[in-house]
């Protein structure tokens, strides 16, 4: 591999003349390595020719590939799939790490223009990347001299991340923030860095003149279009409220008889067996087209103290009837625009969990046992009659204070 590495291959071949940093790098006459693929499509003609094969096993790949990125060289290396999955997510470490083909938007926190003048970029466009290997983050934009590189201060960038999350959600090496300034308002988005090659590619083959030409802005409205289409919002906070209805189930008179401490006597259920809240869960849904599955985590205690799980304790069998109350806001793409919906709150489900299933999730961690509370000053008349007895648990201590109860009832 010869001339500069990465993005900085691009920095220096101008369109037109003129003084920029890295004007004094060399360049190599093609392409990045690895720079097929999704800059083909851009109209790069030494990209994705035919015979390309894989940067690491040499076995023949079709145009349409992944990436992995080569953090010693900080270049892209084209990949079969297998070296791309050796790569990918966890498994990715040392030299080699797959990019990932994300595309996020983050409308619940848009940057403002005082903001966008913080990143101190001269134009209107520019893609920042996080390198691991030097500990800084660069930012790439479009000049007359061809892609300029710009260095931003870590602290401006984490600061600006306080409140933007998606600017911090950017995986070092593989994944860049592209800024766009677009009239009164600012847009931005996560990519996957094999991306900003494309961009890069679009500018130095279109770039004309100082300010690029009719063909160049063409081009790279072409490419915002393509990441505004692809982008699907960040996940959002989706409260959910799980509540028991236990109206909507019969009961044995041995779970009436426990359930007595909650609802009082059978006869006054009518009145008093009313729904009580399980729990609310914020749930991040990820974006999705079509439909999704999402994990819904649940705490399940044995704490006695509390209502729900003193309902649960009461059955033996059968289902706990649920409702899932739905809130919360949803991102949606819709002709390439980002619209925002609240849920409505008559959005919900039902689902009846079986009581075995509530039973065994406590069994693996509390085996055969319960919790409860109690004052310290019970606590400590217990501790002495344990004591006194020289009885080996607590379990033996509370069963001996039963069974001399049950002597003295007549």
């Amino acid at each position: 591999m010869t001339g500069s590495p990465g993005l900085r291959r691009f920095v220096g071949r101008a369109g037109a003349g003129g003084a920029y940093p890295g004007a004094d790098q060399p360049a190599p006459a093609g392409p990045p390595h690895g720079a097929g693929g999704r800059a083909q499509r851009a109209g790069r003609s030494a990209a994705g020719q035919p015979g390309e094969r894989c940067g690491l096993c040499a076995k023949p790949i079709a145009a349409e590939h992944g990436h992995i990125a080569d953090l010693e060289q900080s270049a892209l290396v084209c990949s079969c799939r297998p070296c791309y999955l050796l790569f990918a997510g966890d498994s990715g470490s040392g030299r080699y790490r797959a990019v990932p083909d994300r595309y996020l938007a983050d409308p619940a926190h848009p940057l403002s223009v005082a903001e966008w003048d913080e990143l101190d970029i001269p134009v209107g466009l520019a893609f920042f990347t996080r390198s691991t290997q030097r500990d800084e983050i660069s930012g790439f934009y479009p000049s007359p001299a061809g892609v300029t590189e710009s260095v931003l201060g870590l602290r401006t960038w984490r600061r600006l991340a306080e409140t933007h999350p998606l600017l911090r959600a950017a995986e070092p090496d593989v994944e860049a923030i592209l800024v766009c300034r677009t009239g009164p308002g600012v847009e931005y988005f996560l990519v996957p860095v094999d991306a900003c090659y494309e961009l890069a590619g679009r500018m130095r083959l279109h770039w004309r003149g100082f300010d690029g030409g009719t063909e160049a802005r063409a081009s790279i409205e072409e490419f915002l279009a393509d990441v505004r289409e692809r982008a699907l919002p960040v996940p959002a906070d989706v409260p959910e409220e799980l509540r028991i209805e236990p109206n909507r189930r019969r009961y044995t008179d041995a779970e009436a008889s426990r359930l007595e401490d909650l609802f009082g006597q059978p006869s006054r259920w009518a009145d008093t067996l009313k729904p009580m809240q399980l729990a609310t869960v914020p749930v991040m849904v990820p974006g999705f087209r079509g439909a999704t599955e999402v994990e819904l985590p649940i705490m399940c205690g044995y704490d006695l103290e509390i209502a729900s799980t003193k309902y649960f304790n009461a059955l033996d069998s059968g289902e706990t009837p649920l409702l899932l109350l739905f809130s919360g806001t949803v991102f949606a793409s819709r002709e390439h625009r980002l619209s925002v919906q609240q849920v409505p709150w008559s959005k919900e489900a039902s689902y009846r969990l079986p009581a075995s299933v509530w039973r065994a999730a406590v069994d693996v961690h509390f085996p055969n046992s319960a919790y409860i509370t109690m004052s310290r000053q019970t606590l400590d008349a217990l501790q002495q009659f344990k004591s006194r007895r020289a009885l080996p648990t607590w379990d033996s201590a509370v069963s001996a204070l039963l069974a001399e109860a049950a002597e003295r009832q007549p």
